[in-house]
C-alpha cells in the first residue's frame, strides 16, 4: 500500500529552484505556519481526507462526517505573502468564463503530521491542551476569566515565526506539495491527490446548505461559554444528543439560549440570556417564539480545537434544523480566518436508513442559490426583541 505521503530534507533552498514549470494551481508563501497548523489541525477530528478548494481569494479546506456533519476552513490570500493562483485565469480563447477554482482531495491527517513533525515554531500544544481551564459564573466576570484560560490560544499568538511554509499544486494528478523553511533545512513533504465532485466535499457528496433567506435563529456569543457548555455536558451516562432550544423575549421573560441532555441519572441544562458578556447579538425573526431541534453531540464535539482559536462565534440555525456554528479568528491587520461547522438534526427513533433519506431530501429542498455563500459572518445584526 503506498504511503500518503513523502518526504526529503535539505540544507539548502536548491529544491525551490527546480526547472521551469507551467503556471501552477496553487503557489503561495506563508509565515504563519503555526496559524495555519491549527487551523487544519481542528478538522481532523471530523475526517481524515479533506476536500480542497484552490481560489483566487483564498484556500478552503473541506471535511465530512456521516453525511449530517461538515466543517469548512477557509485562509484568505492575505495570510500568505505570495500567493499566486491559476484559477482566476481567464480561458484561452475568447468569450471563455473565468476559472473558478481548483479541486482536489488531500489526507488531511498526513498533512496536519507533517507540520506538527518539522515546524519547529509549533507551539507546546499538547501542554496547552492539557492546562485545566479556570470555573466561573457566566456575569460581569466573564469576560475577565475567558481571556485569561484563552490567552495562549488567542489567533494572535500563532502567527510569526521564524518558519516559513509554501505551498504548492501543478494541477490534476500532481501532488500536493508542503515545503517547511527553518532557514538551514528545507522539508519537502509530497501528498497524493484524488479529483473531487465539483458538487461537494471529497468524495462527491453535496454541502449541507444553511438558508441564509429562513434563518430562525442568529446568535453571536463569546467561544469561551460554548466550550465550557460543550465540557460541562460531556459527563457520564449521558445520550449521545444534544437539545438546542431558543426563546423570543416577551413581556413575562427574556430571550434565553438553552443547551440540554439526558441521561440515566438525570439531565444537565445550560441557559443564556442576552447578556453583553457571553451574548453578543440574539436574533430571532418576528414569527418565531420558539425553536427546538436535538443533534448528535459527539458530531458536535468536532467544534472544540475550533472554538480555541475563535475570537467570536456565531450559531445560526435555518428553517430546516440546519445548525450553522462559525469561527472567526481575527488575528489583526484586517485578516480573518473563518471555520464553519453545519450539523443536519436528528429526529426521535430513526435508523440509518431513514436517517440517509431524510438527509437527501432535506438537502434539495434547501435554498442552493446560498451554497455559494459559505462564509458570512453577520456581527452587525441588530439585537432581537
Amino acid at each position: 500500500m503506498a504511503r500518503p505521503f513523502s518526504f526529503s530534507s535539505s540544507p539548502s533552498q536548491s529544491q525551490l529552484q527546480s526547472q521551469p514549470q507551467p503556471l501552477p494551481a496553487l503557489d503561495a508563501i506563508s509565515t504563519c505556519v503555526a496559524f495555519i497548523y491549527r487551523v487544519l489541525r481542528s478538522l481532523v477530528a471530523v475526517s481524515k481526507r479533506a476536500a480542497v478548494d484552490v481560489a483566487p481569494a483564498g484556500i478552503t479546506f473541506s471535511v465530512e462526517d456521516s453525511k449530517a456533519c461538515q466543517a469548512h476552513a477557509f485562509l484568505d490570500k492575505s495570510f500568505f505573502s505570495s500567493y499566486v493562483c491559476a484559477a482566476g485565469a481567464r480561458g484561452e480563447h475568447e468569450g471563455e468564463e473565468e476559472n473558478s477554482g481548483v479541486k482536489l482531495s488531500i489526507q488531511l491527517n498526513a498533512l496536519v503530521e507533517c507540520f506538527q513533525i518539522f515546524g519547529n515554531d509549533l507551539p507546546d500544544t499538547q501542554a496547552q491542551q492539557n492546562r485545566p481551564m479556570k470555573q466561573s459564573g457566566y456575569n460581569e466576570s466573564f469576560a475577565t476569566t475567558a481571556a485569561a484560560s484563552s490567552e495562549d490560544n488567542h489567533p494572535r499568538s500563532f502567527i510569526g515565526g521564524s518558519s516559513v511554509c509554501k505551498l504548492r499544486y501543478n494541477g490534476p494528478g500532481a501532488p500536493f506539495i508542503l515545503m517547511l523553511d527553518e532557514g538551514a533545512v528545507t522539508t519537502t513533504c509530497e501528498f497524493l491527490t484524488a479529483d473531487v465532485d465539483d458538487n461537494g466535499t471529497d468524495g462527491g457528496e453535496e454541502t449541507i446548505v444553511l438558508a441564509a433567506d429562513a434563518l430562525q435563529l442568529t446568535a453571536i456569543m463569546k467561544p469561551q461559554y460554548l466550550a465550557d457548555v460543550l465540557r460541562e455536558l460531556d459527563a457520564p451516562g449521558i445520550e449521545p444528543a444534544l437539545t438546542v432550544r431558543a426563546a423570543r423575549a416577551t413581556s413575562t421573560a427574556s430571550a434565553a439560549l438553552v443547551f440540554a441532555s439526558r441521561g440515566d441519572l438525570g439531565s444537565v441544562e445550560w441557559s443564556a440570556t442576552k447578556d453583553r458578556n457571553v451574548i453578543e447579538s440574539f436574533v430571532m425573526p418576528e414569527h418565531v417564539l420558539l425553536l427546538e431541534y436535538t443533534y448528535n453531540y459527539k458530531m458536535i464535539q468536532h467544534v472544540r480545537e475550533a472554538l480555541k482559536l475563535a475570537t467570536k462565534i456565531s450559531l445560526r440555525i435555518d428553517v430546516d434544523g440546519v445548525m450553522s456554528i462559525q469561527s472567526m479568528c481575527d488575528v489583526g491587520d484586517g485578516r480573518k480566518a473563518y471555520i464553519d461547522f453545519r450539523f443536519l438534526p436528528m429526529e426521535e427513533d430513526e435508523d440509518e436508513d431513514e436517517r440517509v433519506l431524510r438527509t437527501q431530501t432535506q438537502r434539495k429542498t434547501q435554498t442552493q442559490t446560498q451554497a455559494t455563500d459559505l462564509f458570512i459572518f453577520d456581527d452587525d445584526e441588530d439585537e432581537g426583541e
